[in-house]
């Protein structure tokens, strides 16, 4: 599963977390009584199962990655449409411009990543 930002992965994990479940025979997601559907999102991310897709520019990506690991984000630019060489690679210098966030991080978001999803 992909999500294009941040901003959505956060907002899916609080929808989930504050309305009513949807699936009341449990025949899409089987979890425990005491389990949150959150909490399974969450198992996904640090499980390798989802990933979302962001840009350098993302106001709470350092935060995201102290919270769920950096394995899950994977940059993303939409590249050849409405960017071009010089949007990206303003993109990803902002990337690497995020004190909070380790070398080995950054390495994960802009290439570990994608190299995983996509097997290679």
């Amino acid at each position: 599963m992909v999500f294009n930002d941040h901003g959505t992965l956060q907002r899916l994990l609080w929808g989930v977390s504050t309305h009513r479940p949807t699936d009341p025979r449990s025949s899409y997601l089987k979890i425990g009584d005491e389990e949150k559907v959150s909490q399974r999102i969450v198992e996904y991310i640090r499980a390798g199962r989802l990933f979302v897709g962001v840009e350098g520019d993302e106001p709470a990506l350092a935060y995201a990655i102290n919270t769920y690991g950096s394995e899950a984000f994977i940059f993303s630019s939409d590249y050849p449409h409405e960017v071009n060489k010089e949007t990206i690679e303003h993109e990803i210098d902002e990337l690497m411009e995020i004190d909070d966030i380790t070398d080995t991080d950054k390495a994960n978001v802009l290439a570990a990543n994608a190299q995983r999803f996509y097997s290679i």
